[in-house]
């Protein structure tokens, strides 16, 4: 892709970063979850693409959580997940991503 700055990709990267990070840090509660970024904006051809990617990354999320749900109770889905998953913030991995269409750039204020 190409980014009108190298501070637009750097801030876009981050961004992704951010939404990928699905551990707890090293003896943290997984209880403790990361703070997402609240709005990625993008524009142009761009904005086609991600969509596109939005959409299957939140069938692949969708898709393991009802993985995880057939696992039995809560404790059981709890013990199976973390002893797969060290440290996994199963929020985290479910939660799904919106991507909003047609809406005004933020802009500055």
């Amino acid at each position: 892709m190409q980014w009108p700055s190298t501070k637009a990709a750097r801030l876009f990267e981050r961004s992704l970063g951010a939404l990928s990070r699905f551990y707890a840090e090293p003896n943290a509660s997984t209880r403790l979850v990361y703070r997402m970024p609240g709005l990625v904006y993008v524009t142009g051809g761009r904005a086609d693409a991600i969509a596109d990617q939005v959409k299957h990354i939140n069938t692949l999320k969708e898709q393991f959580g009802e993985l995880v749900e057939k696992l039995g109770d809560w404790d059981d889905r709890f013990g199976w997940v973390h002893r797969t998953f060290p440290g996994l913030i199963t929020l985290q991995v479910t939660r799904k991503l919106r991507c909003l269409r047609g809406i005004p750039s933020p802009g500055r204020t």
